[in-house]
Formats: structure tokens, sequence, C-alpha cells
């Protein structure tokens, strides 16, 4: 970025920001149709799962920047994935840059349903998955059917999760644009019906 910049105001709104010094000569933009900009922090790294937003607020002829980091949705992060591979062919290797995406994606999506799965067990009653499973030994028929029947939901999802994955990052099935697009090619998470 340049030097200066400004930003563009007219009856007390913002309407053009950020105007570079370059920008400024390119269009022979007067001075006086300019407002200066002040930022009154450096920008925070963004990451994979979130994102860099401006604050721009206007006082005393000046436009002031501050930054928050919000997290994105894993859906924000499919679709930009999705689009990342569309552009991908499967009989090249992947780039470093997109392997690195995929990857990362994937995790986000091992951790979203993670807490799903966990949530199934919380609506039986119990703390999570791991808590739940934890009774598969148990001399109390119910709680051992309990636990039987979340690791077997547990283990077809996974199964069926990570088959699904792999052919959609080999190219061999298109990439999910949507987290619905996933959820339709997996095993339902919801509770199990347990004949106790």
């Amino acid at each position: 970025m340049s030097k200066n910049v400004y930003a563009i105001v007219k009856n007390g709104e913002i309407v053009e920001y950020p105007v570079s010094d370059e920008n400024v000569r390119m269009r022979s933009l007067p001075h006086e149709f300019l407002t200066p900009v002040i930022y009154e922090q450096d920008s925070p790294p963004a990451s994979f799962n979130t994102r860099v937003v401006e604050h721009l607020r206007l006082e005393e002829n000046a436009v002031h920047v501050k930054y928050s980091v919000e997290e994105r949705s894993v859906g924000d992060m499919l679709s930009e994935t999705h689009a990342l591979m569309r552009s991908w062919h499967p009989r090249t290797p992947m780039s470093p840059a997109l392997y690195l995406t995929v990857c990362r994606m994937r995790l986000e999506l091992v951790n979203m349903y993670r807490a799903r799965i966990d949530d199934v067990a919380k609506s039986m009653g119990y703390v999570n998955a791991c808590d739940l499973a934890s009774f598969l030994n148990s001399g109390i028929e119910k709680y051992a059917k309990s636990a039987k029947a979340i690791i077997d939901l547990r283990d077809a999802f996974w199964s069926a999760f990570y088959d699904y994955m792999e052919r959609c990052e080999a190219g061999k099935t298109a990439y999910p644009a949507r987290v619905s697009d996933i959820d339709t090619q997996l095993p339902a998470l919801q509770a199990p019906v347990i004949d106790y």
C-alpha cells in the first residue's frame, strides 16, 4: 500500500476507502476531496479460520481505522475451499498452498462433526461421546447398550466421512461447497434408538 491513504467523504458518509496516492494521481483527484486516514493500530494477522475486519469511523476531519478478528464459519471456509478445488485438476499435483488449505478444511470439519457427535451424547444425558463410550463394559445393561450405540454411530460416521473426504480430495467426487452437501453423504447424527 502507498505511504498515504485517504478516504472520500460526502455529507458525513465514507463513500470510498481506501484511496491511495497512486489512485489520486491516476484519477486527478483534488486534495480537497480527500480525507486523511489514521490507522489506530496495525492490522492483526488473519488465519484460515479467522478474518480481519476493519472498523471505520469519521472523527475530527479524519477517518479512523481499527481492526478486530472474527471467527469464520465452517460454511464460509468450505465455500472458499470449494472454489479453490474447482480450479485444480486431479491429474496435476496439488500446490502446497492448496494442500494446506484442504488439510485445514478437513481439520475444521473434523472439529465441527466431533462437536455434533458430542451433542448427540449430551442429548442422551452424558457429558460427551467419550464419557458415554466409557460405559461400554458397564455392568448396568442400559449404560453398556448406550455406549455400544454411540460407538457404532461414531465408527459408522467417521468411516463414511473419511471415505467421502478422500474421494473429494482426490478429485473423484466434486468437493463440497456447503456443509449440507457433506451431511447428505453421511449417516445422520442423531440419538440412536436403543432397545433396553
